[in-house]
């Protein structure tokens, strides 16, 4: 993974954000945002040949790739909703950065449903 080019991604970006707040506060909110987004991009060009791999291990295993498939779109909810908490704590707005919070363990409940449904269903079979 490139973490270095991450790491200097930040770091430039943490010190335009400090030298910006002082004098155009609202450009150092669009600036940390922007820097997020980037950061999340380069991460996710790191993370997407990795999953193909795992997919391929997987099918090759012979191994429901739905379960998994639950867990990344969980992960994917996850780190989504972080970054979206982060920036409204940034603007300063924790309520709403809670809501956000909600929202996102509410729709990993809503899509773990049906691997719910299905432990429940093989959990019947061995009782009954």
């Amino acid at each position: 993974m490139e973490l270095s080019s991450i790491i200097a991604v930040a770091l430039i970006s943490a010190m335009l954000i400090l030298f910006l707040k002082e004098y155009r506060p609202e450009y150092a909110v669009l600036t940390a945002i922007s820097a997020g987004c980037v950061i999340f991009g380069m991460v996710l060009l790191q993370v997407i040949p990795t999953i193909g791999e795992l997919n391929s291990l997987l099918r090759q295993a012979n191994v429901n790739t739905s379960y998994f498939a639950v867990a990344f779109k969980a992960l994917g909810i996850c780190y989504l909703t972080q970054f979206a908490s982060d920036i409204c704590r940034d603007f300063g707005q924790t309520s709403l950065a809670g809501k956000v919070d909600l929202a996102g363990k509410v729709m990993i409940v809503a899509i773990s449903l049906p691997l719910l449904s299905g432990i429940i269903k093989v959990a019947l079979s061995l009782v009954g």
